[in-house]
């Protein structure tokens, strides 16, 4: 039998799991040449552990990352030194950005200002009740809780607010949720609706024509990308931030943001892929990959449970996450993760005869490479599932190969007879492992 496509992408979706069982977890494809791969998500590195649970905010100003965490804004280096800055408001809906050198931070209503030697509340100017912060065009934008006002600031000096810098979103009566800045437009976000607005002299204004009725699903619900940004949409949808707010998310994604509880947006980084991470608490993050269009899934532990990663922030290169228990991580290549094993694990689309019985006498899968960091073989496991993936046979564990066992063969034989079939692969070394995603099946 000629070779096909082992897996598409994650395409399963949780209200109709026989109708496709495709999924990708801890791995997304990777074009390469003529051929295609199955390639390893990056691993977590413990690098820094903070106080308390639940990172509220982290973002990257100067060559710092910064951390609003358990009530206290955080600064660590990029060598893992943590200090700690002063006590802010424990809260869920909070933003942190920069201004010349300033760190700027709403949380719980309140606003703070970090000027390198000391955390503050400025005199409050239009509003005292602040709902988001971003730097936008030299001003430090501020949004009014459960308000539909913006006020900014006098340029390059977060901590002057005049009181007559303000302004109304008012294009539709709805409240605003927050707002953010976007390659070179400021975006009001609201609860049923968003708002352009740009930089006229030193004062925001709407972009004429600039308002939809797309809104916010909720606070934390919205990425920034190098020159963009994504966000999950009132409508239920993921899309891209754009004049086309372009819809990037598959009915099992939207099914998934329907029925499971999504907590967080956030984007990194890896070899020229872009990935967008719509995180759940309830199940694995789906994470969309910019550079092929093609979704995978996120999760951690030998039960693949929910990604703990909350959001992320680039420095000097790298990438780290916060964690609800008080860590930080680093992503690296090292194919595992901090907390335990990287499972990757690939379920195929169910092959099918028109209802008619047949069996698979080979199936076959090739690996990349076969080297071990372990100095060890390595190994696959596959099972077979006869009822859409709901139940699965007994495991049958096959070798990579060793160090220096390149494209190494995969064959399991005399598999059994079938109505429906589906395949499921599994592998956790720690080793760069990419399997080719074409699989031979021969049927009678």
């Amino acid at each position: 039998m000629p070779a096909f496509p082992l897996v598409p992408q994650s395409e399963q979706d949780s209200d109709n799991r026989s109708a496709n069982t495709a999924r990708m977890v801890n791995c997304y494809i990777e074009p390469n040449g003529s051929e295609v791969v199955i390639k390893s998500v990056l691993g977590t590195v413990a690098f820094a552990s903070l106080a308390g649970a639940f990172p509220r905010a982290v973002a990257e100003i100067g060559d710092a990352i910064f951390i609003a965490q358990g009530g206290r804004l955080y600064e660590i280096s990029v060598s893992g030194t943590i200090q700690d800055r002063g006590v802010i408001v424990d809260s869920l809906e909070t933003t942190i950005s920069g201004n010349d050198s300033n760190v700027t931070v709403v949380a719980g209503g309140r606003y703070f200002v970090w000027d390198g030697t000391t955390l503050s509340e400025p005199t409050t100017g239009a509003f005292s009740s602040f709902g988001s912060v971003s730097y936008f065009g030299s001003l430090t934008v501020l949004t009014e809780l459960n308000g539909s006002r913006v006020q900014w600031s006098d340029v390059f000096d977060p901590t002057t607010l005049g009181g007559l810098s303000f302004a109304t979103a008012d294009a539709y009566d709805d409240k605003i949720l927050r707002g953010i800045s976007v390659s070179g437009a400021f975006w009001i976000m609201k609860e049923t609706s968003l708002e352009r607005w740009y930089q006229n002299g030193a004062d925001l204004a709407p972009v004429a024509g600039g308002s939809r009725q797309i809104g916010l699903k909720a606070y934390n619900l919205v990425g920034l990308l190098p020159d963009g940004a994504f966000f999950v949409s009132s409508d239920g949808h993921v899309r891209l931030l754009s004049s086309s707010f372009q819809i990037i998310s598959n009915r099992a994604v939207e099914t998934a943001i329907e029925q499971g509880d999504a907590t967080h947006c956030f984007y990194y980084q890896d070899e020229g892929h872009g990935f967008c991470v719509v995180r759940f608490s309830d199940r694995p993050s789906w994470v969309f990959d910019l550079a092929t269009g093609l979704w995978h899934e996120r999760a951690e532990s030998d039960t693949l449970e929910p990604w703990s990663a909350v959001g992320s922030a680039r420095a000097q290169g790298d990438w780290y996450v916060p964690a609800l228990s008080g860590p930080v991580y680093k992503l690296s290549r090292v194919h595992e993760d901090a907390t335990g094993p990287l499972i990757r694990q690939v379920t195929s689309k169910t092959m099918e005869n028109d209802g008619a019985r047949f069996r698979i006498s080979r199936f076959e899968a090739q690996a990349r490479t076969g080297h071990s960091n372990l100095g060890r073989d390595a190994s696959i496991m596959l099972e077979m599932s006869r009822d859409f993936g709901e139940t699965w046979s007994d495991p049958k564990v096959r070798s990579l190969g060793g160090i220096g066992d390149h494209g190494q063969r995969m064959v399991w034989r005399r598999l059994g007879q079938f109505r429906q079939a589906t395949a499921r692969l599994s592998w956790s070394d720690v080793s760069e492992l990419p399997v080719k995603n074409e699989v031979f099946v021969d049927v009678s």
